[in-house]
């Protein structure tokens, strides 16, 4: 089951998560951070980058660790399960990929449903 779900089109729910480090504990993001998000489509390697992301401050911490992702149509165009990653680039140029695993494997999950005016009805 993926950690996040969206129907094909949809752009009106963001993704919303807060990054962990490897051992569960808030990742802490200074100010000045850049966060890109990227999911590729498991079965066409289809990419798919979504320009609108943000860091900020989450409800419960001040690390700066909570990134939004808001989908434009273009970005949930193609249904199907998605492996996701964060790149995080810190001032001064160090990159951490997020979420971190020690198994080497994306540990997020998008899936896309087709629209119910794709599905086509068996008789």
């Amino acid at each position: 089951m993926a950690d996040f779900t969206i129907r094909s089109g949809d752009t009106g729910r963001p993704l919303v998560v807060l990054l962990k480090n490897q051992d569960g504990s808030d990742a802490i993001i200074p100010g000045g951070t850049t966060c890109v998000f990227n999911m590729v489509h498991r079965q066409t390697r289809h990419s798919v980058t979504p320009a609108a992301v943000a860091l900020a401050n989450s409800p419960f911490s001040t690390n700066g660790n909570q990134v939004t992702v808001s989908f434009e149509a273009a970005d949930t165009q193609y249904p199907g399960v998605y492996d996701a990653v964060w790149l995080v680039t810190y001032p001064g140029g160090l990159v951490e990929t997020f979420p971190t695993s020690s198994r080497g494997v994306a540990g997020y999950s998008v899936e896309v449903y087709p629209t119910l005016a794709d599905q086509t009805v068996a008789d």
